[in-house]
């Protein structure tokens, strides 16, 4: 699921909606990106570990657009927060009934 989905509202006909990590926490320069990840030893657990806790840092580019969504404000890179509080499932998975 597209991440910018989940920002927009009032709810729209969407043409488009992109979410993608920018990488920066693991490098500023888009040119050296590649060759730094094109090093990593993807096999070994600890590896792709690193490189999932690196990606949570990193800043996201989110877009939605649609026909009638003309945003005000042109910014598409934000540093997602970590959760406030630590989620906790409900005691009840059942719905009440009417």
């Amino acid at each position: 699921m597209c991440l910018s989905f989940l920002l927009y509202y009032p709810k729209v006909a969407l043409k488009q909606c992109v979410s993608s990590p920018n990488y920066d926490s693991i490098s500023n320069d888009k040119n050296r990106l590649w060759p730094i990840l094109s090093t990593y030893n993807w096999t070994t657990q600890h590896n792709r570990d690193e490189f999932k806790q690196k990606l949570s840092e990193s800043s996201i580019f989110h877009f939605c657009q649609g026909d009638t969504m003309v945003p005000k404000t042109l910014k598409y890179i934000f540093h997602e927060k970590p959760p406030v509080h630590v989620y906790v499932p409900p005691k009840s998975s059942t719905c009440p009934q009417e």
